[in-house]
């Protein structure tokens, strides 16, 4: 990189150029730090990325609430996600974590290296890849990452041993004798029309008043948009469970609201 590359940066960030202004500049200086990588450097909104269905890395809040502390005390993350360009798109292969915690520190704007193009095989083997590298994944996640990579390239690329598949135990379900009334908690949701003549012998009709704990009434015009969350959920995490699915939407929920915090 050139003196007058440097320089041409510097200036543009301090005169606060607009984004596409800017990145036409990390787009020169890219060519010259990656020339055969197809890799670039970009500034983008946080709102113009789009996390991964499925990621095996895991992060406690503890450790989120410090990288945030350290997102507002630097003013960016110390290392730089990596994205992709994807049908017009751009995907996290690796820093999920990162660009939430820059939006829960209130950044709206972040540097980033971004692919422009990679295909679904190359995107899943990297994303394990890094995260081999850096933090704690759960490993059957990894599995169901690992199982959507056909091309045996790509394996490769992924650094995992597969080998590491063979301690996980498959699911096995076997009755147990448990006094589900005791230890079971029962949650009613009832979608109803807004009359409220309606509701008594609707619930009567499910189940009876003394069996359940709390009822929650919503309208009928909720439902769709509540049981397309819920088949979504379920399609993305490859969730069988119902009472599971509806959990982890309520995780996620949590999650989301307090990234917005």
């Amino acid at each position: 990189m050139t003196q007058f590359d440097i320089g041409a940066l510097a200036q543009a960030f301090d005169q606060n150029l607009p984004p596409e202004a800017l990145n036409l500049v990390l787009e020169r200086v890219s060519r010259m730090i990656y020339p055969n990588a197809g890799l670039r450097l970009i500034w983008l909104s946080v709102d113009d990325v789009r996390e991964q269905d499925i990621n095996a890395q895991s992060m406690s809040k503890a450790m989120f609430d410090q990288l945030v502390d350290n997102i507002k005390n630097t003013g960016a993350p110390e290392s730089l996600p990596l994205l992709v360009k994807v049908d017009g798109g751009i995907e996290i292969i690796s820093g999920h974590h990162r660009t939430r915690a820059i939006r829960a520190a209130g950044q709206k704007m972040f540097l980033a290296l971004m692919y422009e193009s990679l295909d679904r095989a190359r995107i899943h083997s990297k994303q394990l890849a890094h995260n081999s590298i850096n933090g704690t994944s759960d490993p059957e996640i990894v599995q169901r990452i690992w199982e959507r990579i056909t091309d045996v390239q790509a394996r490769f690329e992924a650094f995992i041993d597969p080998r590491m598949f063979d301690s996980l135990k498959p699911i096995s379900f076997k009755p147990v004798d448990v006094d589900m009334q005791a230890t079971a908690k029962t949650v009613l949701i009832v979608f109803l029309p807004t009359q409220l003549q309606d509701f008594d012998a609707a619930l009567d009709a499910i189940m009876p008043k003394s069996d359940v704990d709390k009822v929650y009434l919503a309208n009928r015009e909720t439902y769709e948009g509540w049981r397309a969350a819920l088949l979504k959920t379920r399609t993305h995490l490859e969730i069988v469970n119902a009472p599971t699915a509806l959990a982890e939407m309520a995780r996620l929920v949590i999650e989301y609201l307090e990234s917005q915090e």
